[in-house]
């Protein structure tokens, strides 16, 4: 079952990873106060966006693989 999209008026997510919601954009991503950054493995190839308006947290992974 998927969350619904929180605001990030109303909240942070304290997870590292969340999945974000930006215009034009729905990508892995985290927040490092006080930046978001979309996942790209981490480190110098990850990117900083500025315009997240919503967030979720990421799935479970299934039980059984």
């Amino acid at each position: 079952l998927m969350s619904e999209w929180i605001s990030v008026n109303d909240r942070l997510p304290s997870d590292s990873l969340a999945l974000v919601y930006a215009p034009l954009i729905v990508a892995i991503g985290y927040y490092h106060a006080p930046k978001w950054f979309l996942w790209f493995g981490g480190g110098e190839h990850d990117k900083e966006v500025d315009n997240v308006t919503h967030w979720m947290p990421n799935p479970q992974p299934p039980k059984k693989l």
